[in-house]
């Protein structure tokens, strides 16, 4: 389907929406349309339940490879206070 088609059809409905992301629905054409910025994705429902799944999994693993990352921080801080070195952040 053209771009002017698209439009013209489309009586798009406002899934969710916050700071430049924004995702809509259009019945006619049963597609999602994600857009991120001046990026826009046309997807189907289906799929967007999966991408939705695979944002929650890395959001997770990103929080725990951070916290891994604060621990050890506060672990170099430790042993470098008790053998009175100079701390080397990288």
């Amino acid at each position: 389907m053209n771009q002017n088609n698209y439009q013209k059809n489309c009586a798009k409905i406002i899934l969710a929406s916050s700071l430049g992301l924004c995702l809509t629905y259009c019945p006619h054409c049963q597609e999602v349309e994600l857009e991120i910025g001046s990026i826009s994705l046309r997807v189907s429902p289906e799929l967007v339940q999966r991408l939705a799944n695979v944002m929650m999994k890395a959001s997770l693993n990103l929080e725990r490879v951070r916290e891994h990352e604060r621990i050890s921080e506060i672990v170099a801080e430790q042993l470098s206070r008790d053998l009175n070195l100079p701390i080397m952040m990288h």
